[in-house]
């Protein structure tokens, strides 16, 4: 008990920790360059040592003290060695397993704790990459729950996601993150639970005429409920907007009939108002209406109740309807009034990096795209699609300072991949181009 986190960071400043562990040593002042990592590795590994002693006082982690405790041996090991494989160049992961099965063989750790934490330093980065960049559907929580096998290796993993996280930088830990990987947590713990049945037990068909299969897995039965009263409501008014707030991010649901551009039409009306957009859901009825779900984070200028900003993106909506105003319009005129401040940006601009996927998806496309970040970036991409005749099925956005990666699940118009060469091509000049012109 106690801070075994102080204690270490002790150890590492007189020398004894890299006498003890030499692969260690070797990371001492290590700097990676890139984006995203703002401490040196041997301080990123230290302070995650640090938030692993943070985490027993911690009630967003979900997970009882008395397993806190009973595994504080291989979990503070796993964090102390999950990045030494960058001592080498390629797969810090792989290079890391086979360094920490040698360490823990060293110190005399049984078999079963070097299985363990071997497995922990492999797989260290999958739930991150899972809950951040990827859909979990089925296929993909039945494969993760495959190789995990145990609940308690799930939460092990777990904890060691949250901490590396939260130690890469001060402000890289948001409620956000914290409610995706939860809610990968606990997709996995339910499969593992119930040997992969709990589906069937748990989901109840709504009468919602949503044919996407992915609704029903993606939305709780209370939740379903209020979508199926939601859409009956819509009328000759049109546009619904329904406001619920989270621990660190807002959920707007979009209620309306479906029409040509409507998606990048009510992104544009968002990024008018200054949200950050997290993630998207987009779902259309048989019967030609939309619900579109959006986690959203909201602007710090100007201070303005929730409410009013939802206020102010139906007068947009109303606008572009009218055409009194164009979305690009919308769009420059915020910019106009609030400039965003300055990023952190390296002297010379990054590639774009933009990949297309259509294996890790049975129904969907997949759409990577690593850019610069800048303000109105989600509405030049959707914008994009748009003109190419592309069906948005759902995102998942994130940046690392001025990096955005943004993962997109698309089909064509008739719901099915993207397999033409030529389309995809196609596609990847025009995002490009997009993606280099200015606002």
């Amino acid at each position: 008990p106690g801070s075994i986190g102080q204690i270490l960071l002790v150890m590492h400043e007189t020398g004894l920790l890299g006498k003890i562990i030499p692969a260690f040593q070797a990371l001492t002042c290590k700097v990676e360059y890139d984006q995203y990592h703002e401490f040196t590795i041997d301080q990123h590994i230290l302070l995650a040592l640090c938030a692993c002693d943070e985490l027993a006082l911690d009630p967003d982690v979900g997970i009882k003290n008395k397993y806190l405790a009973a595994n504080k041996t291989v979990l503070r090991l796993a964090i102390l060695m999950h990045d030494v494989g960058k001592v080498q160049p390629g797969d810090h992961a792989q290079n890391g397993a086979i360094i920490a099965e040698n360490i823990c063989e060293r110190l005399g750790l049984s078999d079963s704790q070097t299985s363990k934490i071997r497995f922990l330093v492999y797989h260290h980065l999958d739930m991150s990459n899972m809950s951040l960049q990827r859909e979990p559907d089925d296929n993909n929580i039945a494969a993760m729950a495959g190789y995990i096998s145990d609940r308690d290796t799930l939460d092990l993993l777990y904890l060691l996601t949250i901490v590396d996280i939260r130690s890469v930088g001060p402000h890289t830990w948001t409620g956000w993150k914290a409610y995706q990987l939860e809610q990968l947590h606990d997709r996995v713990f339910q499969f593992l639970d119930n040997n992969g049945e709990y589906r069937e037990a748990a989901i109840s068909r709504a009468d919602i005429s949503i044919p996407e299969s992915s609704y029903l897995r993606d939305n709780l039965p209370e939740d379903r409920e209020k979508h199926c009263r939601w859409l009956s409501e819509i009328d000759a008014s049109g546009l619904q907007l329904h406001h619920e707030s989270y621990a660190g991010f807002e959920r707007v649901t979009v209620c309306d009939y479906d029409r040509a551009g409507f998606l990048s039409d009510i992104i544009s009306c968002f990024t008018a108002e200054g949200y950050n957009i997290l993630s998207a859901r987009i779902y259309s009825t048989v019967d030609g209406k939309v619900l579109d779900i959006f986690n959203l984070e909201a602007p710090e200028r100007p201070r303005i109740a929730a409410q009013k900003r939802i206020s102010n993106v139906c007068t947009k909506w109303n606008m572009l309807k009218t055409e009194q105003m164009s979305a690009d319009d919308l769009v420059r005129q915020r910019l106009k009034n609030y400039p965003p401040s300055s990023l952190r940006r390296s002297l010379q601009k990054q590639p774009i990096d933009i990949r297309i996927n259509n294996n890790e998806s049975q129904l969907a496309t997949i759409i990577e795209i690593d850019t610069d970040d800048n303000f109105g970036l989600m509405h030049k991409i959707t914008r994009c699609f748009h003109e190419n005749q592309i069906n948005v099925v759902s995102a998942k956005l994130s940046t690392r300072n001025d990096r955005a990666v943004d993962v997109f699940y698309v089909t064509d118009m008739a719901k099915r991949k993207i397999t033409s060469s030529k389309h995809t091509d196609n596609l990847i000049k025009s995002l490009t181009t997009a993606l280099k012109s200015e606002q």
